[in-house]
């Protein structure tokens, strides 16, 4: 046996970035057939009960004693045992390896919610679609914002605790600081977290206005972000009483529907009126430019008082154009084109959009606009690469694609046949 790993360890160490890309693809579609398999083989053991002939008291005690897996993967194997039985497109997606294993876990914790779940079959052609085109963590997104949406009394009391439980602790540890705070409304975490990351980026800046070009920064960025605390600690002791606190541009996006509804919920006390399924995963939208779910009602109370930019989005998901006017992207047209996606739209790059550039998809040395349509997010290293012939360009249902200079697309695998 440790013969024939050698031997497939010298093979695979012999295939170039190619043939390592396939080889990882094909066995990523088998592990989604064995899953689907899996899936089949649990919902049957807890339909027939064959769990309890051995004395086992759950289909969950079941599946740990039979798999040797931890309980959290044991659940996690019942739950989509459920969905797969309850909703057999979801088991012919993951088994033809349209859908991946993360994907159906993800739909089996939504059909799980007793509050939502039963409406799930209504939304269940829209939201594999999203999990067979969409990047994982963008799916992600959108199954979290149909949750939200539609289990509006669980969101609501989540939101609830949440604030109510908000705390912050501060004290001195072993001649240093402790500091922790948890809680709040996503709304004053978002605030916060943008006032931070700007003094962040400007130790940053102090940093290389200090040092030459190519030579190592004096501090780490862990340190960096300490001493940002500290400076904004510092700015709060020497403001003015009297003075006016600047506020930071905080951009959500929020569909019109979703918008009206709950304004006029809160201005009548009637409740929200009955939206299906089907609607909310094509349509509904409440999330900050950077992919931070927020609760509607603070959006409303928010936008009341002057505090949120409204944003809107043609049917692919791009902002309306703002003009070929300017070589680079700024202001307006900026935070417009950030609209575009969460992150860096690379293929499998996880930087946020909040630290990436703005990039003309098609370049404006070949007669591309400064436009919200013709720009996208790249990191500054995808920024880069980009010059040894990578494109990177969104298709017309608003999915950004990555491609070889070759003309391949940096992919996940494609389907097996039925």
């Amino acid at each position: 046996m440790e013969r024939m790993f050698e031997v497939l360890r010298v093979e695979i160490d012999g295939l170039d970035h190619l043939a390592l890309a396939a080889r990882l693809q094909s066995i990523e579609m088998q592990e989604r057939a064995l899953a689907a398999e899996k899936a089949l083989i649990v919902s049957a053991a807890e339909r027939s009960v064959a769990y309890a002939v051995d004395g086992h008291a759950s289909i969950s005690a079941w599946v740990r004693t039979t798999t040797g897996r931890p309980a959290g993967d044991a659940s996690a194997m019942v739950r989509l045992a459920r969905l797969v039985h309850a909703i057999p497109d979801c088991g012919a997606a993951l088994y033809t390896g349209r859908i991946g294993t993360p994907q159906a876990g993800e739909l089996a914790r939504l059909h799980r919610n007793p509050r939502c779940g039963d409406q799930l079959p209504d939304a269940i052609d829209l939201l594999l679609e999203h999990a067979a085109t969409l990047p994982f963590d963008d799916f992600k997104l959108c199954a979290r914002r149909w949750e939200t949406l539609t289990d509006t009394d669980g969101a609501h009391r989540a939101r609830e605790v949440t604030n109510e439980a908000r705390q912050a602790t501060m004290t001195e540890l072993d001649g240093g600081l402790y500091f922790q705070a948890t809680g709040g409304s996503t709304l004053v975490a978002v605030e916060m977290i943008e006032i931070f990351e700007q003094f962040r980026h400007a130790e940053f800046l102090a940093d290389t206005d200090s040092v030459p070009s190519g030579n190592p920064l004096p501090r780490t960025d862990s340190q960096r972000r300490f001493d940002a605390l500290v400076a904004i600690f510092r700015a709060a002791v020497t403001a003015p009483v009297d003075g006016v606190i600047p506020e930071p541009l905080i951009n959500v996006v929020i569909d019109e529907t979703t918008f009206e509804d709950h304004l006029a919920a809160l201005a009548t006390g009637n409740p929200l009126p009955a939206r299906s399924a089907r609607e909310i995963a094509l349509r509904a939208r409440c999330e900050t430019i950077d992919g931070r779910l927020v609760n509607p009602e603070d959006v409303i109370a928010a936008a009341l008082v002057g505090r949120v930019r409204r944003v809107v989005f043609d049917p692919a998901g791009v902002v309306i154009s703002l003009g070929r006017s300017r070589r680079l992207f700024t202001g307006a047209a900026r935070a417009a084109a950030q609209l575009t996606n969460h992150r860096c739209c690379y293929a499998g790059c996880l930087v946020n959009v909040q630290r990436c550039q703005i990039d003309h998809t098609q370049p404006w040395a070949a007669g591309g606009g400064t436009d919200p349509d013709n720009g996208g997010p790249l990191c500054p290293r995808h920024n880069r690469h980009k010059n040894r012939g990578y494109t990177v360009r969104r298709d017309p249902t608003g999915t950004w694609r990555t491609y070889r200079p070759d003309g391949t697309e940096l992919t996940t695998p494609e389907p097996r046949r039925e």
